[in-house]
């Protein structure tokens, strides 16, 4: 945009451009430059991207280096009944550490080379397998929610302005803050979400809480979660506290930026697994447990100002099974081969195949199966030589509305789909509708700063 252009946006249209925000106009950009322009995509092409807004008398085009972000519309993609969701996760680019794409849809099949996956917005994808970083199944059967979805769906517990929603994500503020929601949790639960952190972790989970209303409820069981430590306490209506028993030694956490969280629940037992990046940390046990007083909501309180990031938050029913727990020569030997990791915490290892009639295909040293897909919690694959793939310099970074990203680097975008390339899959084209928005110029780490996402 050349300052001319620029002088008028600022100074003449700002007002009008407000106006025409409210008016949800089809997509907006945000420039470099804090300019804000709505109207309608005609297309990008190369490093031009022509764009036609009201305020403006004819298409106007940009270079693709002044812009920020792309709004879209919040049209929602019809949502067909699925037996199962299957959620690809890419491995990261070299110097993005654990950034990964993901892709949700069926799984179709997997080989040797790829896997196959059906979706709702690009048809079949042929996905290079060495470039699969997980495979997550979703039923259900025993999947009870999956989000964070919204803000609005939780309630803010304190200072309404303490927590934030951005890119399927909730945001931590303001110390002292909570965030509740209350679920139809089993008295079995598994409890799955994952952490970013930019200082420290200091968040507590009250589990099992008898409300979702009040800061501090009659009845919970408390687990707090630092980058140091990891420890649980049991509060009762009558005002007393007590911490649980602990079954395994308190050792520092020595948490890394980003970990992955499983607690696994039992309060008829008063049984409590906490598993950190897929290894049992630690167990907890309340040796009179009272499941009466307990109740089915979930409090996230933030204790200090630590900013953290919390997504892919899942509530599973669960059978009472663990992971098995293997030895460094096993897990190192299981490395080498495709597991099916089930529903109930069992694991069968072999060669998988095509899915047919919601079955997986795996056949085994002895015999064959056909795995229902419903029983299926995630499918590790064989490990490979590792492999990323690469980042170009013009790539898109395009945000799901279910969840999740995807970075391309660009061919064409039109008014209702966006073509790029992908070094795990080739050629694509996605409905636009997909998305919620796109990011321009995804390497630079000072526009980044400038995103309206505080993460």
């Amino acid at each position: 945009m050349n300052n001319k252009c620029s002088t008028i946006l600022t100074t003449i249209l700002q007002p009008l451009l407000a106006m025409v925000l409210m008016a949800s106009e089809p997509a907006t950009l945000y420039f470099i430059n804090g300019d804000i322009l709505s109207g309608e995509i005609q297309r990008l092409e190369g490093d031009q991207f022509y764009f036609k807004s009201p305020m403006l008398r004819e298409e106007t085009t940009f270079n693709r280096d002044m812009l920020l972000d792309l709004k879209l519309t919040e049209e929602q993609l019809e949502a067909k009944p699925v037996n199962h969701t299957a959620t690809i996760t890419l491995e990261d680019r070299f110097g993005q550490k654990s950034e990964r794409d993901q892709l949700q849809g069926q799984l179709v099949g997997i080989n040797d080379d790829f896997l196959e996956l059906a979706t709702d917005y690009a048809g079949t994808l042929k996905i290079d397998r060495s470039l699969i970083y997980a495979i997550d199944i979703s039923t259900d059967n025993y999947l009870l929610y999956s989000g964070p979805n919204s803000l609005e769906e939780w309630q803010v517990l304190g200072d309404p302005n303490s927590w934030s929603y951005s890119n399927n994500s909730l945001i931590t503020g303001s110390g002292n803050s909570s965030l509740a929601k209350e679920f139809d949790t089993p008295s079995r639960s598994q409890l799955s979400f994952t952490i970013d952190r930019k200082e420290n972790i200091d968040l507590a989970l009250l589990l099992y809480a008898d409300s979702s209303e009040p800061e501090r409820p009659r009845n919970y069981y408390e687990l707090s979660l630092n980058a140091n430590y990891l420890n649980m306490r049991k509060y009762l209506e009558k005002g007393s506290s007590r911490p649980l028993n602990r079954g395994t030694p308190n050792v520092r956490a020595k948490l890394g930026e980003r970990i992955r969280c499983d607690i696994y629940s039992d309060t008829r037992s008063g049984a409590f697994h906490i598993y950190i990046d897929g290894k049992n940390y630690a167990n907890f046990s309340d040796l009179t447990p009272s499941p009466e007083l307990m109740g089915k909501s979930l409090h996230l309180r933030s204790r200090r100002d630590y900013e953290m990031r919390i997504q892919n938050i899942k509530l599973f029913k669960w059978n009472g099974s663990l992971p098995q727990k293997l030895g460094t020569e096993e897990e190192s030997e299981l490395q080498k081969k495709n597991q099916l990791l089930l529903a109930n915490g069992d694991a069968l290892v072999g060669d998988l195949g095509k899915t047919h009639q919601d079955n997986i295909e795996l056949t085994t040293e002895y015999t064959s199966y056909n795995v229902p897909l419903a029983r299926v919690r995630s499918i590790q694959l064989a490990a490979k030589d590792e492999n990323h793939p690469r980042a170009d310099k013009y790539d898109l970074k395009a945000y799901f509305k279910s969840g999740g990203w995807i970075i391309l680097d660009p061919i064409l975008l039109t008014p209702s789909t966006l073509v790029g390339n992908h070094e795990a899959i080739g050629d694509i084209t996605f409905d636009l509708n997909a998305f919620s928005h796109i990011e321009f110029n995804v390497y630079d780490k000072q526009l980044n700063k400038l995103r309206d996402e505080k993460w």
